[in-house]
């Protein structure tokens, strides 16, 4: 009898499986399917284990495959356990606004193969498409000049989507905040904007690059992009803050019923009220007809 196992040759990402299969042939030349019986073997448990042909990548490297069956062991086929790759790269924010001099912090988070991510901020690539107007290094933009530039990350030979940077020689001097409604129910949304003005009197949306906050999350929770969402009934007042600046509070109410019930109640109302209407108007004609009852029979 021998065994042989298949495929000889594989390669995986750390993290992922590999199917292996063993066959033993006998002296008459049948075979037979052997996999779940044979006692499987890695020559190197530290890249990758085995258990019932099934081999799982633990390190970068490469071990060898075995199985035994009967005294008899087999061929020995090679799996080779690769590092997960970088399929994505993604620098945050989207957009900033500094003046000449100041600098702002972009970072970059990469996202491999097997779906975990990594913060590679200090080990990326930085590039500015105008260094006149910025300069970046380790994320770290510096603006030189008022204009625009974009700025991206490379690492592992996968570069971001570009991020615009805007350079001004004015300072925030005030922000202003709004909103679409001053009152929504548990549950629903609102979104916010805020706009910055600038010592030379131009503004500009800086809704996605405040920091925004809330006076009572339990009340209201927000998130980067300005977007509120009602967590429970009361009040909460929300603020956006960029270079130091910080809006006047702008109050948002939540109800608790949602902004579904107060459209029914106000429904509710109308309806009543028209059927009030209604019913003070057949009163008010049948009196009028009973009150000229006794003209009619003159």
């Amino acid at each position: 009898m021998s065994v042989r196992v298949t495929p000889e040759v594989a390669t995986i990402e750390v993290g992922e499986a590999q199917r292996f299969r063993a066959v033993a042939t006998y002296s008459d030349n049948s075979t037979r399917n052997v996999t779940a019986e044979a006692t499987w073997a890695s020559s190197d448990n530290d890249v990758a284990t085995v258990y019932s042909g099934l081999a799982t990548g633990v390190a970068e490297g490469t071990t060898g495959i075995t199985a035994t069956l009967g005294g008899k062991t087999s061929n020995e086929a090679t799996l080779s356990v690769t590092a997960p790759v970088v399929v994505s790269v993604e620098v945050a924010p989207q957009s900033g606004t500094i003046g000449v001099g100041d600098t702002m912090q972009f970072t970059a988070t990469a996202t491999y193969s097997d779906g975990s991510t990594a913060d590679v901020t200090a080990e990326a690539t930085w590039a500015s498409s105008y260094n006149y107007v910025a300069t970046v290094d380790a994320g770290l933009a510096t603006g030189v000049a008022e204009g625009s530039t974009e700025i991206r990350a490379t690492f592992d030979a996968v570069t971001s989507d570009a991020v615009t940077l805007n350079v001004t020689t004015a300072a925030v001097v005030s922000i202003e905040v709004t909103l679409e409604s001053d009152t929504i129910g548990e549950g629903d949304t609102v979104q916010f904007t805020a706009t910055a003005t600038y010592s030379d009197g131009t503004t500009v949306d800086i809704t996605g690059q405040a920091t925004w906050s809330s006076s009572d999350p339990d009340v209201v929770t927000i998130d980067a992009e300005g977007l509120a969402t009602g967590e429970g009934a009361g009040t909460a007042e929300i603020t956006a803050t960029l270079d130091g600046i910080t809006s006047d509070p702008v109050t948002l109410t939540v109800t608790g019923g949602g902004a579904a019930l107060q459209w029914w109640a106000i429904l509710a109302i109308v309806v009543g009220s028209l059927a009030l209407a209604l019913l003070l108007f057949m009163i008010m004609m049948l009196w009028r007809r009973r009150g000229l009852q006794p003209e009619e029979a003159k």
